[in-house]
């Protein structure tokens, strides 16, 4: 009498890989990514900082910051004249009461925000003294200055 062995393919079940759940998560990164890269963008708008000469300031990093860009907008193709924008986070402001009154309402809300000021270099120098004067009269404490650091030879 011969005895037969077993049958292999009896004992193979079938392998299959759910990928639901790493789906879900990829779009999940996805929504987040593209909502972050809407407030960051908003903050960082195309200035051209001035370069001082003899700076040797250091980069921060500034962990509860809140960027104030100064910005000054041609009205005519000569770029002489124009009007100047404030704008904090993607709220532009024209008006200096306006400004004063956010940034108050940012300092009751954080009391220890820092305010980084980032300036067109065509903006004259008023505008940016006016905005400081504002961040002043909020009483906050902490302001900092945006400008390009000149390569070191």
């Amino acid at each position: 009498m011969a005895l037969k062995a077993p049958s292999q393919s009896s004992n193979k079940g079938s392998l299959q890989v759910n990928l639901t759940p790493m789906i879900d998560c990829v779009f999940l990164l996805i929504i987040f990514f593209v909502t972050v890269s809407r407030y960051i963008s908003a903050e960082n708008i195309n200035i051209v900082l001035p370069n001082p000469q003899y700076s040797l300031a250091q980069p921060i990093e500034l962990p509860d910051r809140t960027v104030l860009n100064c910005q000054f907008i041609p009205d005519s193709e000569d770029g002489n004249t124009g009007t100047v924008h404030y704008q904090l986070g993607a709220t532009i402001i024209t008006d200096l009461d306006d400004l004063q009154a956010r940034l108050q309402q940012i300092r009751q809300d954080r009391p220890d925000v820092q305010i980084v000021v980032r300036a067109d270099r065509r903006l004259e120098y008023q505008y940016i003294r006016d905005a400081m004067m504002c961040i002043a009269k909020a009483n906050i404490k902490n302001m900092n200055i945006a400008a390009e650091l000149a390569e070191r030879q």
